[in-house]
């Protein structure tokens, strides 16, 4: 049996139509005939909320082969608005799906992302919650340990 050797890089401006396509390949009539998630990846690439540091790439031999993109959102509830990271989609072409791809960039991003998340923590200038800004609170620490241990 040959072991493929998959790469996790950033992706790059010239990833961009081969990522399009595996998430095409990867949702083509999988919950309806055809799909619009490689529509959301083209669209996604100029938006000011997508996050290219997290967002990344598996390869094999040079080709990619699976993706997972990050971006901004925004949950608005009556108490106010809260910053949110959001990813999707997590795409592997099915050639080679069931192998461990989708989980590699899955934990891979996670790190990224929570490096993001502890370096922002320390800068807040929220004026209410400023007495906090470089402690954390027992519910960080317990969604920081929650994400280190699947990692």
């Amino acid at each position: 049996m040959i072991e493929l050797i998959i790469n996790i890089r950033n992706i790059n401006d010239t990833d961009h139509y081969e990522i399009e396509l595996v998430a095409k390949r990867a949702f083509w009539n999988l919950n309806m005939p055809g799909c619009d998630e490689h529509y959301l990846v083209h669209r996604l690439w100029n938006e000011p909320c997508y996050i290219p540091e997290i967002s990344l790439a598996a390869t094999t031999d040079e080709k990619v082969v699976g993706a997972i993109l990050y971006s901004k959102a925004k949950i608005e509830t009556d108490h106010g608005s809260k910053d949110v990271l959001t990813f999707g989609p997590l795409c592997v072409d099915p050639d080679h799906q069931r192998m461990g791809i989708g989980k590699k960039l899955l934990l891979e991003s996670m790190k990224k992302s929570l490096k993001i998340i502890r370096r922002n923590r320390g800068g807040r200038s929220n004026e209410d919650h400023s007495y906090q800004r470089n402690r954390k609170t027992r519910c960080d620490i317990q969604n920081e340990r929650n994400v280190l241990r699947t990692i």
